[in-house]
């Protein structure tokens, strides 16, 4: 009998440790788990799109180049009052010295305070200040 109670103890705790995690996880996945808000990714293909953000939530945005022909992403505007640059990097270029080889630029900006702002990005070459950009980027933020 006690052997009974033992294995039916094991099976309950278990249940309830799945039910638990299973919980965990679909509140990890809405975005609830501890008031955390899910960061949003934009790319080029989201160029001209209204963005709304939360105060403290972040937005990073990912514009894809070829660095080893001398053109680069700049950020044109962006009101830090209301969305502070948080950060920029580079991925997936394996060999700085292979031209045409591409890259991500991946710039990241945190939402501090309510309001709105234009974020535009220009690719170009810096020393050529009487072209126009090869491609831009632009998306309406606002933040609540």
């Amino acid at each position: 009998m006690a052997r009974w109670h033992r294995a039916r103890g094991w099976v309950l705790c278990t249940a309830f440790l799945l039910a638990l995690a299973s919980c965990a996880r679909g509140a990890a996945a809405d975005g609830l788990t501890g008031g955390a808000l899910k960061d949003i990714v934009i790319t080029e293909r989201d160029s001209g799109a209204a963005i709304t953000l939360e105060r403290g939530q972040a937005v990073e945005v990912r514009l894809e180049g070829i660095p080893g022909t001398g053109y680069a992403w700049y950020l044109v505007h962006c009101d830090p009052a209301v969305l502070s640059p948080a950060g920029e990097t580079t991925e997936g270029r394996t060999d700085p010295r292979v031209i045409g080889g591409t890259a991500t630029k991946v710039f990241r900006f945190k939402a501090v305070a309510p309001g709105r702002t234009p974020l535009e990005f220009h690719y170009k070459r810096i020393w050529e200040t009487d072209k126009p950009p090869l491609r831009t980027f632009s998306a309406g933020v606002e933040v609540r």
